[in-house]
């Protein structure tokens, strides 16, 4: 089962120079094409004979299922040799006009295409309003002979492929004054392999001055808005989504047809389209908020988008597979850690946390870094309460040590705990925030000689010893309850307290002796 978000999500890119790192998404049309059939209440049927455009030699057959249809949760359009209809090939060319369209955000298609001489698969936009732009024809004349239409209006292809030219990926966008047949128009390209045999997904981000091209979420075609003429930018108004195999034509064909190929195929795992989430929401991870006292898995963040839950400078997970966004998350075959790893300077994880009580804590990372160490700040609501924490080199990417900061105050309620890394380069496993308590617990203890008793009571405990000291009272998670002085013989109430087991630690200086007591 394919999974997918409604909330804001991260715009992956390698390209992280530029504003585009830190852009949040929200979906706002899907298709992951899970039902028995197609959709058409998202999806419409092309039906055109051959010749139509571009000299292509395919018949466009409407909805029939031998050329699209859903398999084991995949769109399947089939380029056929069958003479359907009284035409050789037979293929299919579905749109979203009037169901779907964006204007502006990310168009996401992830595919399997269709490979060999002859194919011209394609992934691509044309406006709502075709005759936006028009000058020689118009809603009312409908596509006539002479209609400008196209290319006034704007197309935007996020992907197209030829059979004979194989591993090229090509993006381009066509306007007015720059075209496919006028020439000058924009198109890049990348290379990449196994795009007929593996899924890829290719996508743009659209923005009000720039569309950019993805493959795999690397970005290989930026288009910058010239000026705000529409014959150079017609792209004012939403555009929907295209998916067709055409055969031959004037590029599919240009080296030829190779019969022996058919049938072919393209596998579309889903469609989807994003608008821009100016608002940047921010949710705990899987809706679980981190309780404290506690441990704080790091790989937990919160989920969101770069710039708004967390801050990633390069944009892609290279470590594993544990979350779908860009963080980089190592799965550890040989410790079975799962940890952030390739950390930076300057990039940060944000946690939702609901802190019990409010104490002082002890506030403990474990990190590996094999030559470098780092610098944290840990804040809380956008306030330091840990400032430069310096973690250690441990001589290795899996060799672990646990750096500790004692008497943190962290007030009670829910808060946004982040740790902003200042410079250097380790692994972050967890945080772990604990009362004082903790770490008193296996420590070693002096002996004061003194007594609590009864060690099981229902309401008052004494404390008796030789001098005048601190005690303390603690849960079994570390949170502090009482506190107070005891000077020879002192009486406890307990009686707020429920039922359980608790810690009472007696100070002097720097020493101290732990006795344990049960509520009843």
């Amino acid at each position: 089962m394919k999974r997918i978000y409604a909330f804001s999500l991260l715009i992956f890119s390698l390209t992280v120079d530029h504003a585009l790192a830190q852009s949040c998404l929200k979906l706002v049309y899907s298709d992951e094409f899970e039902s028995a059939t197609i959709d058409e209440s998202k999806w419409s049927f092309e039906q055109q004979g051959p010749g139509w455009v571009n000299s292509e030699l395919q018949n466009y057959t409407g909805n029939r299922t031998e050329n699209a249809r859903i398999e084991n949760g995949s769109l399947i359009l089939e380029a056929r040799i069958d003479y359907y209809q009284g035409h050789k090939y037979s293929s299919a060319r579905l749109h979203s006009n009037g169901k779907m369209s964006i204007h502006q955000g990310r168009m996401e298609f992830r595919a399997k295409l269709p490979g060999g001489r002859g194919t011209w698969p394609a992934l691509w936009m044309m406006p709502n309003d075709i005759f936006r732009h028009a000058t020689t024809c118009s809603a009312q004349t409908g596509w006539t002979q002479d209609c400008d239409a196209w290319p006034n209006s704007g197309e935007i292809d996020v992907m197209e492929y030829v059979g004979y030219d194989p591993g090229v990926i090509h993006g381009s966008a066509h306007t007015k004054n720059a075209n496919f047949k006028s020439g000058g128009n924009f198109t890049s390209h990348i290379n990449i392999s196994n795009e007929t045999d593996q899924f890829h997904t290719y996508a743009i981000e659209w923005r009000e001055n720039t569309i950019e091209w993805f493959v795999d979420d690397q970005s290989y075609g930026l288009l910058n808005k010239p000026n705000d003429n529409w014959e150079d930018w017609p792209f004012d108004q939403p555009f929907y989504a295209i998916m067709n195999i055409a055969i031959g034509g004037s590029w599919g064909g240009a080296q030829g047809m190779d019969d022996a190929i058919f049938p072919v195929r393209m596998e579309v795992d889903y469609v989807r389209m994003y608008e821009f989430d100016t608002q940047g929401t921010q949710i705990p991870y899987q809706n679980a908020t981190a309780v404290i006292p506690g441990k704080v898995e790091a790989e937990n963040y919160d989920e969101g988008c770069n710039g708004v839950a967390y801050s990633d400078i390069d944009g892609s997970n290279v470590g594993g597979a544990y979350r779908s966004d860009g963080v980089d998350i190592e799965n550890s075959p040989t410790t079975g850690i799962t940890n952030v790893g390739w950390i930076d300077s300057d990039e940060w994880l944000e946690y939702s946390i609901n802190v019990s009580k409010s104490d002082d804590y002890k506030v403990s990372l474990q990190t590996a870094s094999e030559t470098n160490g780092g610098t944290v700040t840990i804040n809380v609501d956008g306030t330091p309460v840990i400032t430069n924490l310096a973690l250690p080199v441990t001589g290795s990417w899996a060799t672990w040590e646990t750096t500790t900061v004692d008497n943190v105050f962290i007030s009670e309620g829910e808060h946004i705990l982040q740790v902003y890394v200042n410079d250097g380069a380790f692994n972050l496993d967890y945080l772990d925030i604990q009362g004082v308590i903790a770490s008193n617990l296996s420590s070693e203890q002096s002996d004061f000689g003194a007594k609590v008793f009864p060690t099981v009571s229902t309401s008052t405990i004494t404390i008796k010893g030789n001098d005048s000291y601190h005690y303390e009272i603690y849960d079994m998670v570390g949170q502090r309850l009482l506190s107070g002085h005891f000077s020879t013989e002192t009486k406890v109430s307990i009686q707020d307290l429920d039922s359980g087991t608790y810690q009472i630690v007696l100070h002097s200086g720097q020493n101290h002796e732990i006795h344990k007591v049960i509520k009843r």
